[in-house]
């Protein structure tokens, strides 16, 4: 790890020299995670079905295998997850479009650190996307009547 000394002012005109760990080198392979329950509900229009779903996903704050000091940036998301069902003999096409009921950035290893030398709380930061459009399309291929072993 690369330690850079910084100033840090402190409720008076007297500055103070800390060391604190600013960047990092290493990287951690980010421990993902990712939760779907649901419901389906068939209606008249044939073909054609709705469903809704709850989803949590994220990134954890430790490593589950080889450690947690290298950098990551932590978070999850809880979001409801509306759509729509085509179903045709060899195709299928979904539509969904989460909605974000709630983003929340987690303390790093790293944040943790720095909030324990430095004594003010700190987080990085971390992206979450504003929308997300899901079309999944899936086609199921036809099998010939082949017999891979014939006898004689």
């Amino acid at each position: 790890m690369k330690v850079k000394q910084f100033i840090a002012k402190k409720n008076s005109l007297k500055s103070t020299q800390i060391n604190c760990v600013t960047f990092t080198s290493k990287f951690s392979v980010p421990n993902q995670y990712a939760a779907q329950v649901g419901t389906l509900y068939f209606f008249n229009v044939k073909k054609f079905n709705l469903y809704l779903e709850d989803r949590l996903e994220g990134v954890s704050a430790s490593g589950l295998i080889g450690g947690s000091a290298g950098y990551r940036r932590p978070s999850y998301v809880i979001s409801l997850d509306p759509g729509i069902n085509y179903s045709a003999p060899n195709l299928t096409l979904s539509l969904k479009a989460p909605i974000a009921l709630e983003r929340n950035i987690i303390q790093s290893y790293l944040d943790k650190q720095k909030t324990a030398q430095t004594e003010v709380f700190s987080q990085s930061d971390t992206g979450f996307a504003d929308y997300l459009i899901n079309l999944n399309i899936t086609n199921r291929f036809k099998k010939k009547n082949r017999k891979l072993f014939q006898t004689v």
